[in-house]
């Protein structure tokens, strides 16, 4: 593993241990001033929104970034790539402000609240100008780090100080949209300045090309979104804004977990793209390496999170969420499940060109997870909406090991 390809795993374990640590920092503040069901409604306006990120984002985190990669010395080809992609989002968040206007004006559930919607769409704004995926594809996310922790530990002291009661719920949402909205401008107005990134006016027909290439990876995207995002809207629907806050505060010490088995996965994707086209006999020994590393932290985590979950639910959620406890333990199998899943799926099957496969899985394991919540969320409320969630993830991860069993098996072979 050589120097450059270290110092990013670094920088972005540094960037998700900001991510992990801002959370958890202001996790029991806004659980005991918000209570359940102001959490409950925070938690799900945030996963709405993120429907209308994902929508911007389109495939562009991985199609976009393996592209820019993949011709990391042509410059006028990154350049032009880059322009491509932030018009692709603009017209894409256009689309979704729309058609947030029009769920609000037809679905009562949305129009309950549609102030925590509009201010969160500030998030969406944010996807469209985040630079991200050009500073992946030509491994320097170091440049970014300083400016994101800045960002989200300002956002800290301000819901301390602004973040009083029930009441100013609309004000955590405001702090939180705006720290995605400073961090991504300020990388971008960094990039700009730098005089790396000349503008260049790209072409509609290459716009739309854009979109159209980076499609089959949104569906994998889109269906991810259906067993993470959609637990939390599907309960929001058939329980309590109550469950929903419990199952929100649960998920979210998950999820902060997860974050920090990313950066071995967001560093090594451009990477393993770029040797899978050109070097396949030192990428499958790197695969080989990174399976085992990957699997070995992910049981970790899940190890770590059952053995502290009683801990965790007294001491960041309060007396008010002791039934996060269930649905805390149901998840903390997330970390080992995904870590086997992210290898054969990010770093195998879509280097590999296996887009289509790779989206189909995670629409039939997304699928499950919608068919399931409904009954189990209506039942069992928190914990239902925990185990459609894991199961939607054991169908991912034994699908993906029998297709990259058959269908790569030189790679397999170096996995096990």
């Amino acid at each position: 593993m050589d120097r450059g390809l270290k110092k990013n795993i670094f920088s972005l374990t540094i960037l998700q241990l900001g991510n992990f640590v801002v959370p958890l920092l202001t996790l029991p503040w806004l659980t005991r001033v918000l209570g359940p069901n102001g959490f409950g409604r925070l938690g799900f306006a945030a996963a709405i929104i993120s429907y209308f990120i994902l929508l911007t984002e389109w495939g562009f985190n991985l199609g976009a970034t393996r592209d820019i990669a993949i011709a990391k010395d042509q410059s006028k080809i990154k350049f032009r790539i880059f322009w491509e992609v932030i018009f692709a989002r603009a017209a894409l968040g256009l689309c979704g402000a729309l058609i947030l206007a029009v769920l609000v004006y037809l679905i009562p559930r949305f129009q309950e609240n549609a102030l925590l919607l509009s201010i969160g769409f500030i998030g969406v704004f944010a996807s469209v100008l985040s630079p991200v995926f050009y500073l992946q594809g030509v491994e320097r996310v170091s440049s970014m780090v300083g400016i994101n922790l800045v960002v989200k530990f300002l956002s800290v002291p301000l819901i301390f100080i602004f973040v009083q009661s029930t009441d100013s719920l609309f004000i955590a949402a405001f702090i939180q949209a705006m720290v995605l909205l400073g961090s991504a401008s300020a990388n971008l107005w960094v990039l700009m300045r730098s005089g790396e990134i000349p503008f260049v006016l790209p072409n509609l027909a290459r716009v739309m090309r854009q979109i159209h290439v980076s499609s089959s990876l949104f569906l994998s995207n889109a269906a991810i979104s259906l067993y993470t995002n959609s637990s939390t809207v599907i309960l929001g629907f058939v329980a309590s804004d109550a469950a929903v806050g419990v199952f929100v505060a649960a998920y979210t010490v998950v999820r902060a977990a997860l974050g920090l088995m990313g950066p071995i996965s967001q560093a090594l994707f451009p990477r393993i793209s770029f040797l899978l086209n050109n070097q396949r006999e030192q990428a499958e020994q790197l695969l080989g390496r990174v399976f085992l590393l990957q699997a070995g932290i992910g049981l970790l985590f899940t190890l770590l999170l059952a053995g502290v979950s009683p801990f965790v639910v007294e001491l960041l959620f309060g007396k008010s969420f002791g039934q996060s406890l269930a649905p805390l333990w149901c998840l903390s199998t997330l970390p080992f499940l995904i870590a086997i899943s992210s290898v054969l799926g990010t770093q195998i099957m879509v280097p590999l060109g296996h887009n289509l496969a790779f989206s189909a899985i995670l629409i039939v394991a997304g699928v499950v997870n919608v068919i399931l919540a409904f009954p189990f969320g209506a039942i069992w409320g928190a914990l239902g909406a925990a185990l459609s969630m894991v199961v939607a993830e054991v169908v991912v991860t034994c699908i993906m090991i029998y297709f990259v069993k058959t269908r790569e098996s030189r790679v397999w072979s170096q996995l096990i």
